[in-house]
């Protein structure tokens, strides 16, 4: 059996996209949200209000972040399996870092754009 690395996540910067559309909307950004699978910044909370941890120290939250990334390693190697058009990949997301889930071949700005309802100009070869 192959060695696998559980942290090859592509990177995927949506940031510096949210600020070209100017998301500043709670609304918006809930629309984004839909699509994290992971984030760090809830890790402590999850550990503590749903598994009942009560003094959560360094331990306890390396082997949960290793367990999150051991599952979404295991769910890209089944979408990629499976030929499904999906894979996770690691964000950025202000105050820490997460994992959302996209298409295979989006783009920072595909992905804004969908989520958000963008327009997207139509170019003469769709024609």
């Amino acid at each position: 059996m192959a060695k696998v690395n559980y942290d090859a996540f592509d990177r995927f910067d949506i940031n510096e996209c949210c600020d070209y559309f100017e998301v500043e909307d709670q609304r918006q950004w809930k629309k984004l949200n839909k699509f994290i699978v992971a984030d760090e910044q809830e890790y402590v909370a999850t550990l503590v209000n749903e598994f009942k941890f009560e003094d959560t120290a360094d331990d306890e939250y390396e082997a949960f972040m290793s367990g999150v990334k051991y599952a979404l390693t295991k769910m890209n190697i089944a979408f990629k399996a499976a030929g499904v058009d999906l894979k996770v990949q690691e964000v950025d997301l202000v105050e820490g870092m997460g994992h959302v889930l996209t298409r295979t071949k989006d783009t920072p700005e595909s992905f804004v754009k969908r989520v958000l309802e963008k327009p997207v100009p139509q170019s003469k070869s769709w024609l």
